[in-house]
């Protein structure tokens, strides 16, 4: 069983997937693409995890910040000619020249 839920932290609005397992504690998660997961006790109150996800709303702001700052991805490559890859640790621009075989 999950839902959807929000809470205010100042100007910002936090919301959360809120599912229920068999636990003892209440879990908190904020994945990579900032969406943020509640895992509660299955004999939970709903307002008793509103409180402490509120409680926490600094923690989880900061974790989106953090993995804001790894936005924008990279954008899947075109291997166009100009083209800049990363290799080992380096930046090489592409370059594309025809041959007489077939190789790389």
């Amino acid at each position: 069983m999950e839902n959807q839920h929000e809470i205010r932290f100042g100007t910002k609005t936090i919301r959360f997937q809120l599912s229920r397992a068999d636990r003892k504690s209440l879990g908190i998660k904020v994945m990579p693409d900032m969406s943020v997961c509640v895992i509660a006790p299955a004999g939970a109150d709903e307002s008793e995890i509103l409180k402490k996800v509120q409680s926490k709303a600094a923690w989880i702001s900061r974790q989106q910040n953090h993995f804001e700052s790894f936005h924008p991805l990279t954008p899947p490559r075109k291997f166009v000619p100009g083209e800049t890859h990363l290799y080992l640790g380096r930046q090489y621009r592409l370059k594309i020249q025809k041959a007489e075989i077939e190789a790389v």
